[in-house]
């Protein structure tokens, strides 16, 4: 640790703590746990945000008293010391006062005096968390033991600039989980706003003010099958895959609306592709929908990496013509007016949801003049753009706020985030009479087994 602040004074957490410890797990594992009872801390349930509740177990009372000496008390700091959660850290709320803790969470029980919150803040500050993960605490084996929790270095200012650090920390800390909730709406909002954009522009509204200064004609309503050059699903071949050839498209295949083939590609000969599998060779600018889900609504067009494609029976193809681009039926198709159209006429299997070819086929596309669909596209993608450049400037800014978090705690203990106060007593005094109060409860416990 840097240089401390005047008042402050660094000791062991041995030496500010009456516990430190975990527990076990019961005997048979998840199945021995109960539906109600004594709460069962788990790795899962501490995280640096605060106590989550979510998959919290319970134990009955036998199970309970064997890990009496694993209870929590409420502003017990726990500390998840094993696995891919080692470092997260918490405060035990009031209301898991009585529960316990598995092998995986150790309890960090302060002495009067020393602040939980502190000392749990503390814990999760880029330092000592740098710490906890470096080699010499074993980055293999991911395990923290109570001898290296106790060897822990803990700055202690005085008890009252202890409260106020706390106190300006939770502050700060709710400021930044307000932002955080706001900016976590943002992806959902997202995705509103671009189908609000896709609705409005297939309603005609983009452009509805220019189409008689410009002279367009009125939109025409048309069958996809008569519209489209091909409308056409897949199929799988009989002979199986190849490692090279024509390349095979499948649903997972497209990615956010777009092909990503790094992904288990799979190939078929060209034989196949220009015999049994004919009906469904795609070419680059063809657009992509599935028709087998949930969910529905993947779609992407065939790009020119391969001269040309085929796919499975759980893609459709729409190839477009001198009357719908490419564009004009991706946009379509991805805006879902069409599935959302025939929502009730789907059928599958149990939790299973089939868009037939006929219907496909059926799909009744807008179809203005060629020069407004180049107006419409040219404003949706002006649209999409802006929307996207939002949520990246939202996630930047949820990092941001993370990496805020971090330096307030950086700042912390370094005497950094509030001024000190000289009327405050020295932390020496305050450790002095810990230890004292040590002494003494020692002394009358050797006393009392003499």
């Amino acid at each position: 640790m840097s240089e401390l602040p005047d008042g402050w004074q660094e000791v062991p957490l041995s030496e500010v703590t009456d516990k430190i410890g975990s527990g076990a797990t019961p005997k048979g594992g998840h199945a021995a746990y109960s539906s109600s009872g004594t709460p069962f801390i788990r790795s899962q349930n501490v995280h640096f945000s605060g106590f989550a509740d979510v998959g919290l177990a319970y134990l009955d009372d036998m199970q309970a008293r064997k890990l009496d000496g694993a209870t929590v008390r409420s502003d017990d700091v726990l500390l998840n010391i094993t696995g891919a959660s080692i470092g997260r850290v918490t405060v035990a709320p009031e209301r898991m006062d009585g529960a316990r803790v598995n092998q995986h969470v150790a309890i960090i029980r302060t002495t009067e005096g020393i602040e939980p919150v502190f000392v749990a803040k503390f814990l999760a500050s880029p330092p000592i968390q740098q710490f906890i993960v470096a080699e010499n605490y074993g980055v293999t084996r991911q395990a923290l033991t109570k001898a290296m929790i106790e060897e822990i270095e803990l700055p202690v200012p005085p008890l009252p600039e202890q409260r106020r650090i706390v106190a300006k920390i939770e502050s700060l800390a709710g400021k930044s989980r307000r932002a955080r909730d706001h900016l976590d709406h943002i992806p959902r909002l997202v995705d509103k706003y671009k189908q609000a954009v896709l609705a409005a522009a297939f309603r005609g509204d983009l452009t509805s003010s220019d189409r008689v200064a410009q002279g367009w004609p009125d939109w025409t309503f048309e069958r996809a099958a008569d519209v489209c050059a091909k409308v056409q699903s897949g199929g799988t071949p009989k002979e199986g895959f190849e490692t090279t050839g024509v390349p095979f498209l499948k649903v997972y295949n497209i990615v956010d609306q777009s092909v990503s083939f790094d992904y288990r590609p799979q190939f078929v000969t060209p034989s196949v592709h220009a015999g049994e599998l004919r009906k469904s060779i795609a070419l680059p600018g063809d657009v992509l929908m599935n028709i087998v889900g949930p969910p529905l609504g993947k779609v992407a067009i065939v790009p020119t990496t391969y001269p040309a494609w085929n796919l499975n029976q759980a893609l459709t193809l729409f190839r477009p013509s001198a009357r719908v681009g490419t564009k004009w039926l991706y946009h379509f198709l991805c805006s879902g007016l069409s599935v959302t159209e025939i929502a009730n006429e789907t059928k599958g299997s149990a939790g299973q949801v089939n868009i037939s070819l006929s219907q496909c086929r059926n799909f009744m596309f807008p179809v203005p003049s060629s020069a407004e669909q180049e107006e419409i596209i040219r404003r949706i993608e002006t649209a999409l753009n802006w929307i996207d450049r939002l949520a990246s400037d939202a996630n930047s800014a949820r990092k941001l706020i993370d990496r805020l978090d971090q330096s307030v705690l950086a700042k912390v203990f370094r005497g950094k985030l509030l001024p000190q106060d000289p009327t405050d007593e020295p932390a020496s005094a305050l450790l002095e009479r810990i230890r004292a109060g040590r002494d003494t409860a020692a002394k009358v416990k050797q006393g009392r087994r003499g």
